[in-house]
């Protein structure tokens, strides 16, 4: 668990410095720890797979199976169930929300460990692997991927394309902390309307929605050998990523700015503000100085479209 003795973690957010310790929670942390220690957080339940084709499945051998948080494998987006072959998933939209950096930001690391167990998978038990290639964390972060949206594996025409989305502060500095159990109405409001301004960009970029329908729709489009339109065309020219993983070392730790585009928006629209209205947040800690332990909200989406 998290909670272990007086541990402390420095967080920041802007130009604000905090710091938040386990002793403000301490039933809070009594109640986890109890958790930790007796397994609660893991389920046993019986394997719907027990000696189901053996020869290829790696837990057929197994009469119950354990289940716990995908989170404490770094794989806090649920990409696994879609990537199997027989679902024959078009695309997924995975909006990612993780607490990965100092400042507990995104930076792909659960698209990249399940990239990593997907070739493992492959190599070990000759499972197919339909995980799109993406870069390493280091190259997320490097690049702004982490930043604005991201399609993967545009041209990997037999797995289903990512639609990536990571959590940005357009509008309120969204990085929550999983322990802040009581938030503002007009906070958890903002908080809101910050994930909605990550979808749709604030309007900021005027042909996203067609963009965003060109990757929805391109496998059915393109699966009997069609080509993409001109207009699709460009928007997988903007908008995928362009394979190379930029893992050059970093000086300093990623930490966004509360309404200003990213550098990748900025250089498509000219602007460096996102236009973004501030939310009043009045008794909130989360806009002016938020506690950043631990996952981000637990939000965590993988939206898939069937063939």
């Amino acid at each position: 668990m998290l909670f272990k003795g007086e541990s402390r973690w420095a967080c920041r957010s802007g130009r604000v410095s905090a710091t938040l310790t386990v002793r403000r929670f301490p039933r809070l942390r009594s109640i986890l720890g109890e958790i930790g220690q007796q397994y609660n957080d893991v389920a046993t339940y019986p394997n719907p797979f027990d000696s189901w084709q053996s020869d290829t499945n790696p837990i057929s051998a197994f009469n119950n199976i354990t289940l716990v948080d995908g989170g404490e494998a770094n794989e806090n987006i649920p990409f696994e169930p879609f990537l199997v072959p027989q679902r024959e998933v078009d695309v997924i939209i995975a909006m990612d929300n993780s607490a990965d950096t100092t400042y507990s930001w995104p930076n792909g690391s659960s698209l990249w460990t399940t990239y990593q167990k997907a070739l493992q998978q492959a190599e070990t038990y000759n499972i197919a692997n339909v995980m799109p290639t993406v870069p390493s964390t280091t190259g997320f972060v490097n690049d702004g991927l982490n930043q604005r949206p991201v399609f993967f594996g545009c041209n990997e025409t037999d797995k289903p394309l990512i639609v990536y989305l990571p959590n940005y502060p357009w509008n309120v500095y969204s990085n929550a902390t999983t322990y802040q159990l009581e938030y503002p109405v007009d906070n958890a409001a903002a908080i809101v309307e910050n994930g909605r301004r990550s979808l749709d960009l604030n309007g900021t970029v005027s042909n996203w929605p067609t963009c965003l329908t060109c990757a929805l729709m391109d496998r059915a489009a393109t699966e009997n050998g069609a080509a993409r339109s001109t207009e699709c065309e460009q928007c997988f020219s903007t908008w995928c990523w362009n394979g190379q993983d930029n893992t050059t070392a970093r000086d300093g730790e990623y930490e966004p700015v509360l309404g200003l585009l990213p550098s990748f928006l900025q250089n498509l629209t000219g602007s460096t503000g996102g236009q973004a209205q501030t939310f009043s947040s009045s008794g909130s800690a989360i806009a002016h100085a938020p506690s950043v332990v631990g996952a981000v909200m637990a939000l965590g989406l993988a939206l898939a479209v069937m063939a």
